[in-house]
């Protein structure tokens, strides 16, 4: 898929890959990645375990990614994990997209759910999920949990 220049992939990007892409946007995060994750050992987990939706740049830079567990075969619930946009692309739609088409590929899969969490404080992304029809069903201290029922008698993909 291809959008102002800009190449949406899945399952493309290597463990370096997420990791210097994790590594550039860690301060973008509310609070910031590095300051509760290991960002090498938590690229690691996402290339073994999650599906990756990614936005790249000149087939070489990876600027948009989100990584979703998909994994779940029993209750077909999804958990993303992570959801990042370089800052030199942002305001250009690509967090938009990619999050369809994780959605969208949820759908395809049959599941049931997707979960995510986001600081209370990030405002612009909770408006993002509203969007999306995720809604707030718990607080957590400082962390909203978010879920979006997917409507799997109905598999229209979002556009």
């Amino acid at each position: 898929m291809k959008s102002n220049s800009i190449l949406y992939r899945i399952n493309i990007a290597t463990e370096k890959n997420i990791e210097e892409h994790l590594n550039k946007c860690s301060d973008l995060f509310i609070p910031k990645l590095s300051s509760y994750v290991n960002i090498h050992q938590y690229s690691k987990k996402i290339r073994e375990y999650a599906i990756t939706f990614e936005a790249w740049n000149n087939h070489d830079n990876l600027v948009g990614l989100i990584a979703c567990y998909l994994n779940d075969d029993i209750t077909l619930n999804g958990h993303i994990t992570s959801v990042s946009v370089d800052r030199e692309f942002s305001k250009r739609g690509i967090a938009n997209k990619l999050i369809k088409n994780t959605i969208n590929y949820a759908l395809k899969e049959n599941f049931k759910t997707i979960s995510l969490e986001v600081s209370h404080q990030n405002k612009i992304a909770i408006n993002i999920y509203k969007k999306y029809n995720f809604y707030i069903y718990k607080k957590k201290y400082d962390i909203y949990k978010m879920l979006k029922y997917l409507n799997i008698n109905n598999k229209n993909q979002i556009k």
